[in-house]
């Protein structure tokens, strides 16, 4: 029971000097959050009054990511990464994918589906050199997410868009593209990509470590003041 008691303390003190690996970063602070092989699975979900449509698709990192040019001016130089897409049914959607992501990211906003983590700020300066960049778009996010949206108004509806980048590997999180009346303010139609993100047990705990191994020095800690008790 000591050397069991021990251990666990062992482990728990330890635990709270882990660190998360990171990959290396260029000088203006960025790197990649992705890596060869890895899938990116969405959901593309389309509802309007006469049609609705939801199917699963997932990308696949197909090379490994390019290497990060130390300084950077523009959103042109930014170096893009290689994927491949297919319909959860292994049928390939490579027209499909090409056009969606055009329409709805790279012509609004120049950015691809996986940018560079690390420097958001850095960012938000380049983005805002892409040659259709428009005044009328603004940043959002929080602490998961980051990107951008842009509302525009047309006789009779105004139009949202929205694409939002995972802060902790730079994959798109969510696209959006919602129509509303401007009288009613009904939903006339959407078009919504959304990313599965099923739970990282791996990265969760290595993202709140301290946490963790707070809360497992405390339980062994409680669990020792009572097998002494005991005796």
């Amino acid at each position: 029971m000591k050397r069991a008691l021990q251990v666990l303390i062992a482990l728990a003190i330890s635990s709270l000097f882990l660190a998360s690996p990171v990959s290396a970063a260029s000088n203006q602070g960025l790197s990649w959050g992705v890596q060869l092989h890895d899938r990116l699975n969405y959901t593309l979900a389309v509802n309007n009054a006469t049609f609705h449509m939801s199917e699963a698709f997932y990308l696949n990192v197909t090379a490994d990511p390019p290497a990060i040019p130390d300084s950077m001016t523009l959103l042109s130089q930014v170096p893009t990464v290689d994927l491949d897409a297919w319909w959860t049914n292994g049928t390939e959607m490579q027209i499909e994918y090409a056009i969606l992501f055009w329409v709805l990211v790279d012509l609004p906003f120049g950015t691809g589906v996986v940018l560079p983590i690390g420097n958001f700020t850095l960012l938000e300066q380049l983005v805002q050199t892409y040659i259709l960049w428009s005044s009328s778009t603004v940043f959002v996010g929080d602490s998961q997410s980051w990107g951008m949206k842009l509302v525009q108004a047309h006789p009779g509806y105004n139009s949202t868009l929205e694409a939002t980048y995972q802060r902790n590997d730079g994959a798109l999180a969510t696209v959006s593209a919602t129509s509303t009346n401007n009288t009613s303010h009904a939903t006339i139609g959407s078009l919504q990509i959304t990313r599965g993100l099923p739970l990282d047990i791996i990265g969760w705990i290595r993202e709140n470590i301290l946490m963790v191994g707070a809360g497992v020095l405390v339980v062994v800690i409680v669990g020792a003041v009572v097998c002494m008790k005991r005796k």
